[in-house]
């Protein structure tokens, strides 16, 4: 009999049991999800992380923009519309920068200079677009300036221009709609002094 015991222990160092084969693949099921769970979660912050300074360099720009037309333009040659609850609408003239006497209109897209033109920067299906438009108002070329631009919250425009004397305050704010549901927003804001 010592025989067959010998081959029950020889047969136990050999391999594993049921029981301990099923632990093992648990075990390793368990490490797998826990890990996945953590890659997701890594690259979830990682894309929100890109998204945030590709969003706030669009910002920086689209604010810039509106801050240069604001600078060359007067004070005179600026109109605001605040009838939206959600955005303001700005008319803009800039002065000519060659030339003897000032005169006021806007570039084309080509950079040649009209008399009487203006800007119009207005949100459009949530893009922030300025306008370029002749002396009757027609429209004549536009380009988005800033996606996603938000609506009116916490009492706040998504595009909001104030004035006190020659200074123009914008806000920008844009929003988007993270993966998992949730609503990221960010906002800009600057002072602009318009010519007297």
């Amino acid at each position: 009999m010592q025989p067959e015991v010998r081959s029950r222990e020889a047969s136990r160092d050999l391999g594993f049991t049921l029981l301990e084969m099923a632990l093992a693949i648990t075990l390793g099921v368990i490490i797998f999800a826990t890990l996945g769970r953590v890659v997701l979660t890594s690259t979830d912050s990682l894309d929100e992380i890109n998204m945030d300074s590709q969003v706030i360099a669009e910002l920086k720009s689209g604010l810039e923009l509106v801050g240069s037309d604001l600078r060359r333009s007067g004070e005179s040659q600026i109109t605001l519309d605040r009838s939206s609850a959600d955005f303001d609408v700005m008319t803009v003239r800039v002065q000519s920068l060659s030339g003897g006497s000032p005169a006021y209109g806007a570039e084309d897209e080509s950079g040649v200079f009209h008399a009487g033109w203006s800007l119009r920067y207005t949100v459009d299906s949530g893009d922030l677009v300025r306008e370029i438009r002749d002396g009757s108002n027609s429209l004549v070329s536009r380009r988005i300036v800033c996606r996603h631009v938000d609506r009116l919250f916490s009492s706040e425009k998504g595009f909001e221009v104030t004035k006190s004397g020659p200074i123009y305050n914008v806000k920008l704010r844009v929003r988007r709609t993270l993966k998992g549901g949730n609503d990221w927003r960010r906002q800009v804001d600057s002072s602009f002094l318009a010519r007297n």
